[in-house]
């Protein structure tokens, strides 16, 4: 500061006499000589703004926070395309077995619904049927499978045995017309594999090499598929007790408990599959639990209790004015810049695709933190008026327009940030506080300038 001082009194600035003509001081004139256009515009915009308001959304899905060209949440929506391998389901607690069926039954019948699993649908019907049929199974193949070991044959022996192959091939009937085509294809292309193969086969050793890793990828585990092959002919009749510990632990407890799973039939990765998913299941189970469960129930929460704080700050905010300025009509003109602003922001947030989320509805308060600060200008119209009347330009106004432009500068980076969620919440901040700079130097003015107020222009 004391340099600062000294410099000042060693280089004193000059007044300019040329400023007055500059663009910010005509651009600080339009909203006296256009009030009226100003605060009718502003009504007719708060009144459109408003319709699209109704329309705000909340993105449950926390996966949409992050970046969405990661290894990990691509395929985590790969996942979510097949409902059998949806990472979310809903889970439903029953008190034994034949409530768990009884539930099943009843959320099978849902559209929203593609599978419900039980711990007894891993138990299969018709035991005595199927285990006959595997029985005459058994007796059509050679005991000792797993004991069988491919022949070594030998390099010409393999040779011979390419070229038989690839003629009977060749000379393998197209079948009909559909199939032909697909049929031709598929020889064609093995042809051409066969073809590439006959290549490596000009120089013996190079031939012996590539016919034993072919052997090695097509035969090593023919033993190990004979072997599963034997044990599957040995199957007995089982039951619930007799699944593995670790599946039974998945559907069922000690004390008694059975778990109902249940399977989404659409992408509930969409907010609106979510919430016909959830509200499906719920009015059949309604203590269903789980993932979808939880986010859409923190989702809710979140949206209400935001609901709830901006209710309070703005009570609280009003309150603070009363006291402050002790004018119900300065009041109504700090709130009314800061609503138009509220408004407009979430009239962006539909219009440009935004919705609301986890991380950037901290704009909220943010918006309601800075937008009292135009109480500034009303406390200086009060006090201090410039003798021209015209509060933009006045050193408070310049403070407020460099401070909330240097907010909006600030926030922006946030808007190339690869996790979704901050980059929505750098977008959200960048246009609010830019709704409440614009409300705040265009529509203040315009609402100060009243046969009333003195130091009129």
């Amino acid at each position: 500061m004391q340099v600062r001082a000294s410099l000042l009194t060693l280089m004193p600035l000059k007044k300019d006499r040329n400023r007055e003509f500059t663009f910010g001081r005509i651009l600080s004139l339009v909203p006296y000589k256009h009030a009226r256009v100003i605060r009718i515009g502003a009504m007719v915009t708060a009144i459109v703004a408003f319709f699209f308001v109704l329309k705000i959304s909340f993105d449950y899905n926390p996966l949409n926070l992050y970046d969405p060209n990661s290894e990990g949440v691509s395929t985590i929506k790969e996942l979510f395309k097949d409902a059998k391998t949806s990472p979310w389901t809903i889970s439903v607690l029953a008190r034994n077995a034949k409530d768990a069926e009884e539930i099943g039954a009843g959320l099978r019948g849902l559209k929203q619904v593609k599978e419900v699993i039980t711990l007894a649908d891993f138990v299969p019907d018709n035991q005595s049927e199927k285990l006959g049929i595997i029985s005459d199974m058994a007796l059509l193949m050679p005991p000792g499978l797993e004991n069988l070991k491919p022949e070594n044959l030998s390099y010409a022996q393999n040779v011979a045995s390419l070229k038989s192959f690839k003629r009977t091939l060749e000379e393998s009937p197209s079948g009909s017309a559909k199939e032909g085509g697909q049929r031709m294809a598929s020889i064609r292309s093995l042809c051409g594999a066969l073809d590439g193969f006959e290549a490596a086969l000009k120089d013996p050793e190079n031939g012996k090499r590539a016919f034993e890793r072919l052997e090695n990828s097509l035969l090593s585990n023919l033993p190990v598929l004979f072997k599963y092959l034997e044990t599957s002919f040995q199957a007995n009749r089982f039951g619930e007790s007799d699944l593995p510990e670790a599946l039974r632990a998945q559907y069922a407890t000690p004390e008694g408990s059975y778990r109902v799973e249940v399977f989404p039939s659409e992408n509930i990765l969409e907010i609106d599959a979510l919430e016909r998913f959830v509200d499906a299941v719920t009015a059949v189970a309604p203590n269903a639990i789980d993932t979808p469960v939880t986010i859409r129930e923190a989702g809710k929460a979140v949206v209400q209790s935001f609901l709830q704080a901006t209710i309070y700050a703005i009570l609280a905010i009003t309150a603070y004015l009363l006291i402050e300025l002790k004018s119900v009509r300065d009041t109504v003109f700090v709130l009314l810049p800061l609503t138009l602003s509220l408004l407009l922001t979430g009239a962006a947030s539909v219009i440009l695709n935004i919705p609301f989320n986890f991380a950037n509805v901290i704009v909220i308060p943010l918006l309601l933190g800075s937008g009292v600060e135009s109480v500034y200008l009303i406390y200086r119209f009060r006090t201090e008026p410039p003798s021209s009347g015209n509060m933009l330009q006045t050193s408070t106004a310049r403070a407020l327009f460099f401070c909330t432009l240097t907010t909006i500068l600030s926030f922006s980076s946030l808007s190339f940030s690869p996790h979704q969620g901050m980059a929505s919440m750098g977008k959200l901040l960048t246009i609010c506080m830019g709704f409440l700079m614009i409300s705040t130097l265009f529509l203040l003015p315009g609402l100060l300038k009243s046969p009333n107020r003195r130091a009129e222009p």
